[in-house]
């Protein structure tokens, strides 16, 4: 299938919405290459999101998260990224994807993301004393970032990500016709 859009797509939305997922079936639909923010982080911290976040703190991985981002940015077109739900929440990052991707946002209900996040040791934002008020504030607060948006897919159950990918696909289609 050929790729629609003139911009790499970049996928965005909570932790536990299934980014990865979505981006690497989309990535195969087009026959693009895929690319996971966090696993390029890793690979140039050499060490883990969770050991990142206890030893440097939260600043610092953002701090590596804009630099990543932006490299991967440089990179020939097209393709499809899937970055950490706090990434938009960079000025620097934000703007560089307003201005030179197409921007999804994948949005699933709170009560599906705490089912799929409640037992999760991967998520150092969530290690708190109360993770799901933690979960309840980052949505709330992030809400207003994932608005701005190109493109909204809103997934209110726990359905088959070959179902939200079919979605995603539609929207894709829609968005090009613009």
């Amino acid at each position: 299938m050929i790729f629609p859009l003139p911009k790499p797509l970049v996928i965005t939305g909570m932790m536990g919405v299934g980014k990865s997922t979505l981006g690497a079936r989309l990535a195969d639909y087009y026959g693009l290459d895929f690319i996971d923010s966090d696993k390029e982080i890793v690979q140039a911290a050499q060490m883990s999101i969770v050991d990142i976040f206890e030893k440097f703190g939260e600043d610092y991985f953002r701090s590596g998260e804009e630099r990543v981002i932006n490299r991967i940015m440089q990179r020939p077109l097209p393709f499809i990224m899937a970055v950490g739900g706090g990434a938009i929440l960079s000025p620097q990052t934000k703007e560089l994807l307003q201005q030179k991707a197409v921007t999804l946002w994948v949005d699933v209900d709170l009560a599906v993301l705490w089912k799929r996040l409640k037992k999760s040791k991967t998520r150092p934002i969530l290690h708190t004393e109360d993770p799901l008020a933690t979960l309840e504030k980052l949505y709330q607060t992030r809400r207003a970032d994932y608005q701005q948006t190109d493109i909204h897919v809103n997934v209110l159950t726990d359905e088959d990500i070959a179902i939200t990918c079919d979605i995603v696909i539609d929207k894709i289609a829609q968005y090009a016709t613009k």
